[in-house]
C-alpha cells in the first residue's frame, strides 16, 4: 500500500511539472509603416511614375508558432508596370520599409528595418535590393523596442532581392524565423524536485 502512494506522487507530480512547462507555442502580430522615404505609403512610384512597387504586410493577423525553428513570412513586395511597359525602363530612388514584431506571447516589440539604394528596372529585369537590419530580434532584450521577448528570437534574411514583372509577377516576400529556447519555469523545476523526493522516498520505503 505504501509503495502505491509512492508510485502515484511520483506520477502525479512529474504529471503536473509537465503540464506547466514553459509555453510551447509563440503568438505574434505583424505591423508595418510601409515605405519611409522619399514618400510614406504602401506604393512607391518610379522616377517618371512607369512602374510602382506595392508593401504589404503577410500576417498581420494574429499568428501561431508551435515547433522551432518555424519559416514565416514577415511581407512581401511587388514591382509593377503601371500601364504598357514592355520596352520601357525607369529608376527608383533610394527608400526604405519598416516591418514591426509584437511577440504577444512574452510582450516583446521590435522591428525589422529595409534599405535600398534604389536602381533601374524595367519589364524583364530589376537591380533593387533591400538590405535588412537588424536580422534578429529577441532572445532576450536584443533589438528590443519594448518590452520582453523572453526565450523568442525572430530573425530575418540579411538581403531581399526584388524580381522584375515578368518573374513571378515581380513579387517577393520578406522570410525569417521564429525559434524558441524556452526552459521549464521555476515551478515546473520545483515539482520535477518533488517527484526526485518521491522517488527517494519510494526508495527508503523499500529498504
Amino acid at each position: 500500500m505504501k509503495h502505491l502512494f509512492f508510485n502515484a506522487l511520483l506520477i502525479g507530480t512529474i504529471a503536473i511539472g509537465m503540464a506547466v512547462s514553459a509555453h510551447a507555442s509563440v503568438f505574434y502580430n505583424l505591423t508595418g509603416s510601409g515605405f519611409t522615404s522619399p514618400t510614406t505609403g504602401l506604393i512607391i512610384d518610379s522616377t517618371d511614375d512607369l512602374f510602382a512597387l506595392v508593401y504589404t504586410t503577410v500576417g498581420s493577423s494574429p499568428n501561431t508558432v508551435t515547433t522551432f525553428p518555424t519559416n514565416i513570412a514577415y511581407g512581401n513586395i511587388t514591382l509593377e508596370c503601371v500601364g504598357p511597359c514592355t520596352t520601357l525602363s525607369d529608376t527608383f530612388g533610394a527608400f526604405a520599409i519598416v516591418v514591426d514584431v509584437n511577440d504577444t506571447s512574452d510582450g516583446g516589440v521590435g522591428h525589422f528595418t529595409g534599405n535600398s539604394t534604389g536602381g533601374s528596372v524595367s519589364a524583364t529585369s530589376s537591380t533593387l535590393s533591400i538590405l535588412w537590419a537588424p536580422t534578429s530580434l529577441g532572445g532576450g532584450s536584443t533589438n528590443l523596442d519594448s518590452g520582453t521577448f523572453g526565450a523568442n528570437t525572430f530573425t530575418i534574411i540579411s538581403s531581399t532581392l526584388i524580381p522584375a514583372p515578368n518573374s513571378n509577377g515581380g513579387n517577393i516576400a520578406f522570410t525569417g524565423q521564429v525559434s524558441s529556447t524556452a526552459t521549464p519555469e521555476p515551478p515546473t523545476l520545483a515539482l520535477l524536485g518533488l517527484g526526485l523526493l518521491g522517488l527517494g522516498w519510494r526508495r527508503a520505503a523499500k529498504a
